[in-house]
């Protein structure tokens, strides 16, 4: 069941108090085009109708797929009450086979894509980790910061990011994903399905440090260099990748200086007064309401 709400906006720009709806729950039925806005970020964005300004709106929300049997809370982890609403989440009964936690609506967007795409968020995760491993053992001076992915026009993609907000991506391919996951396939089986579990790249991280010894080793005599062998060591820019005439594969990587795009950075307004907001703001610095997530 979807609940929406109407909130009160004030635009950052314009100074016009407007009013655009929010979700408590959202159910993938809601309306015909909820994945794609959901994985393209326009379900969580305010447009002002006096100036056409377009601000992105966090809030903690309840999305349901019971189409793919999903259920993922984001819970924005600069809440107060963090902890408190992630216990009292995992203290409910788990009514789908795929239940998880995520920090914001970034992170959202990439397990709709998941479930889209018909893909293991865990396996996505850990083709990231290769991936970005991989592109700052190519490119040293790129200061990774982040990796972003998500399936549009029948293709996965991952968007890498640096501190200066530099954009490369590539395609994620079947045969790299399909490697990943027949490599890792007993030691994610033996993880079973715990509920409302937390799958991004610190949970990538601790995974491989898990590994037994014996699995570490196999990992680093024989799958290292199947992987390597299947992502082209030679990784290459190019100007724009949606002007690209052919889009850049697996074994390319699409570079552009321009800023960090909206997908995955956005700046947050206060919506009383609409000032501009610390990304770890639990009230407005001018007006002192506070942060709804």
């Amino acid at each position: 069941m979807s609940i929406p709400r109407r909130f009160d906006v004030n635009c950052p720009k314009c100074g016009k108090k407007y009013q655009t709806t929010v979700f408590e729950s959202l159910n993938s039925d809601f309306a015909p085009n909820v994945t794609e806005t959901i994985i393209s970020g326009e379900r969580f964005n305010g447009t002002c109708p006096k100036c056409g300004f377009v601000a992105h709106l966090e809030y903690d929300v309840l999305y349901h797929d019971m189409k793919h049997g999903a259920m993922i809370w984001v819970i924005h982890d600069n809440n107060v009450n963090y902890m408190q609403k992630i216990a009292e989440v995992r203290s409910t009964p788990a009514l789908y086979k795929t239940t998880r936690i995520v920090s914001d609506m970034n992170e959202l967007r990439e397990k709709v894509a998941c479930l889209e795409a018909e893909k293991d968020d865990r396996v996505v995760e850990l083709c990231k980790f290769f991936l970005s491993a991989q592109l700052m053992e190519q490119q040293p001076d790129y200061n990774f910061r982040n990796a972003f992915y998500t399936f549009s026009g029948g293709k996965n993609i991952v968007f890498f990011y640096d501190d200066k907000g530099k954009e490369m991506s590539c395609y994620l391919e079947d045969q790299i994903y399909d490697l990943i996951s027949n490599m890792f396939a007993d030691p994610l089986s033996q993880m079973g399905n715990k509920p409302y579990i937390t799958i991004n790249r610190d949970w990538a991280a601790e995974f491989f440090e898990l590994l037994p010894t014996d699995n570490v080793d196999v990992l680093e005599e024989e799958d290292t260099e199947s992987i390597e062998d299947a992502i082209d060591s030679d990784i290459s820019d190019c100007e724009d990748y949606y002007d690209a005439e052919e889009p850049a594969g697996i074994d390319e990587v699409v570079s552009t200086d321009a800023p960090e795009p909206q997908p995955v950075k956005r700046t947050l307004f206060c919506r009383k007064c609409g000032a501009k907001l610390l990304s770890d703001s639990l009230f407005c610095s001018y007006c002192g309401t506070k942060v709804i997530y």
